[in-house]
């Protein structure tokens, strides 16, 4: 039944990239270049610390980006800019957008329900802006772009790369021939033949680069301390093992790991449940990743509440003078 439900889906997602190859479905052209990070599948492969790492690189060119997300799973449905001064804001306009704004202030951020149509308001609105950025493009083919970033997680089995339900793929490997540029991420959690083995799935007309992830925490740990993580992204077990090597390193114990759903948002009684586990185990603090410190931040706890960081690291850094950075070269000329 998976095999069949499997094929149904590809054949439904090809027929759709059909139309828009065939340009028998319109797409929308905006004033500014757009730029899309995307992946070819279900969440968890690195998405939000990207988008950073080329907010960072834009304003060090001295561009004024814009960002467009979609206000997934959260309580605002409309086209809105994210403001960080609204209560509970993350709850509001989402953990990853409100975690772009209050790492970028300066930076428009918007979320909406329909990327298009919120990339349309958001730049007629913000009329000095020199580049957009769609979070989670992709598979949005309604929106016009001029350059397409798609990453794939290393750190995942090959099982994983299989066409939903069997597994993760919204669309095979064929849709890569769309993208300019495709970032291997998590290298550094997957082994060589692994990362080898998806790179042989990559057409020879894309610009490949590889990110190493890594997990840093903002205070130093005490030795002998008992931390307890929690993480509610798409693949908590990967972060969990990352404290864990860290809480090794600075000669400190795991007590616990709680895995929560991928942007879920806490309630009174999660922060009850989190403050008896720490009583229960004799946690001392709790680790969190960045999506949710956001999150948990509105809350009152009588222990530390660390948050983790990410570091991204290239192993092989883009070239000057063509693909990725070729590119901002353009748009700085322009």
């Amino acid at each position: 039944m998976m095999k069949v439900l499997s094929k149904i889906y590809s054949a439904v997602s090809h027929a759709r990239n059909f139309l828009y190859d065939a340009n028998l479905l319109d797409n929308v052209e905006l004033g500014p270049p757009v730029i899309s990070v995307g992946n070819l599948s279900m969440g968890g492969t690195g998405k939000t610390p990207v988008v950073e790492l080329l907010l960072r690189e834009l304003k060090g060119r001295g561009l004024k980006p814009l960002v467009v997300s979609r206000n997934y799973k959260a309580r605002g449905r409309y086209i809105e800019s994210v403001e960080l001064e609204k209560p509970q804001a993350a709850q509001w306009f989402g953990d990853e957008p409100t975690l772009l704004k209050s790492r970028h202030p300066d930076v428009p951020v918007y979320v909406g329900p329909v990327k298009a149509l919120t990339a349309q308001l958001a730049s007629k609105k913000e009329s000095e802006v020199d580049v957009v950025i769609i979070d989670d493009g992709f598979q949005h083919r309604g929106l016009n772009r001029r350059f397409d970033i798609v990453l794939m997680d290393a750190s995942v089995p090959a099982s994983d790369y299989q066409i939903v339900p069997l597994g993760r793929l919204r669309e095979g490997f064929s849709s890569l021939k769309r993208a300019d540029l495709v970032i291997l991420t998590k290298v550094n959690l997957a082994t060589a033949e692994h990362v080898e083995w998806l790179k042989a799935q990559i057409p020879s007309s894309c610009e490949v680069l590889e990110l190493r992830f890594l997990t840093g925490i903002s205070s130093d740990l005490l030795e002998g301390s008992r931390i307890g993580t929690l993480a509610g992204i798409a693949q908590p077990n990967t972060f969990f093992n990352q404290v864990y090597r860290l809480a090794e390193s600075q000669k400190c114990e795991m007590a616990f790991s709680m895995p929560f759903p991928d942007h879920y948002f806490f309630t009174e009684f999660d922060v009850k449940r989190i403050e008896d586990k720490m009583k229960e185990t004799g946690a001392t603090h709790l680790v969190v990743t960045e999506k949710d410190f956001v999150k948990l931040e509105n809350f009152s706890f009588n222990f530390p509440v660390l948050q983790a960081h990410l570091e991204l690291e290239w192993v092989n850094p883009p070239q000057a003078d063509r693909g990725l950075y070729g590119f901002f070269d353009q748009l700085t000329r322009h």
